[in-house]
């Protein structure tokens, strides 16, 4: 497949060093544009940086938005960001 129109991406950023990150995040960026892009990721910082997040408890869909919208309704993701900002 040399330009598919869709990516699917499994914890893309897991277990590695910053600049390796840093690296991927900017791989899906530059190979993201025009495309559909589907991530599974618990990294809120790749999360935040999605167009919408799709958010999942005990297997079903909790709650949906941009990460500014999640943010301001103060429900699980909220709650889960603001978390993770104060450690």
């Amino acid at each position: 497949m040399r330009d598919p129109s869709l990516f699917l991406f499994d914890e893309p950023a897991s277990a590695l060093d910053a600049e390796s990150d840093r690296l991927v995040r900017l791989a899906i960026h530059l190979v993201s544009r025009g495309r559909t892009v589907i991530m599974v990721t618990h990294s809120l910082s790749l999360a935040s940086e999605s167009d919408r997040v799709l958010v999942l408890s005990n297997g079903r869909l909790a709650e949906q938005g941009t990460h500014q919208e999640l943010l301001v309704s103060g429900a699980q993701y909220s709650r889960i960001w603001y978390q993770g900002v104060s450690t």
